[in-house]
């Protein structure tokens, strides 16, 4: 049993159980606006910025949402993190294809997509372990910072450092 939980702490129940079902919706939106921003975000600013970002902004945002003082600020939170996370995921991606030769790529994005669901096991485990809603979301946002270190090793992309006009650094990436 969960000692509280969002729809317990706000009542989302009954006449406010739409409230709850709104939430899935916020979700479904932020994935949506993130997915179709994502790809110009990286294209704009780079790939290797754009993760970082991402990860900066959500991080925080995900251990902040449990701590909400209200509904309305929860929403708010919830829908802000869906929007990061395909910004993130996108950049990602793209600079993991652009930093392998086509001999690789198909191999190396199998060893990336590993971690996604790995990182839901471990999410599962918190949530099993942890009996509340505001330490899940704690967990989950020091989660997301696990990654953080390989801002700091991996390089940018260098086809979008050649397309910027940035040729030099391209080629000594390369």
């Amino acid at each position: 049993e969960f000692t509280e939980t969002l729809t317990s702490k706000s009542n989302l129940i009954c006449d406010d159980e739409w409230k709850r079902r709104l939430l899935g919706t916020l979700l479904m939106l932020g994935l949506l606006i993130g997915s179709i921003i994502g790809g110009r975000v990286g294209d704009r600013f780079g790939r290797k910025i754009t993760i970082l970002w991402s990860h900066l902004i959500l991080a925080p945002i995900v251990m902040f949402a449990g701590f909400s003082p209200n509904y309305q600020i929860y929403a708010l939170l919830r829908f802000i993190s869906a929007t990061c996370q395909p910004i993130m995921w996108i950049s990602g991606h793209v600079l993991t294809l652009e930093l392998f030769g086509k001999e690789y790529r198909k191999s190396i994005a199998i060893v990336k997509d590993f971690f996604a669901p790995m990182s839901e096991l471990v999410l599962c485990v918190i949530i099993y372990t942890t009996r509340h809603w505001t330490y899940i979301h704690i967990w989950a946002g020091v989660g997301i910072l696990i990654p953080l270190p390989l801002y700091f090793f991996v390089p940018e992309s260098p086809r979008w450092l050649a397309i910027n006009g940035r040729v030099n650094e391209a080629k000594e990436i390369l």
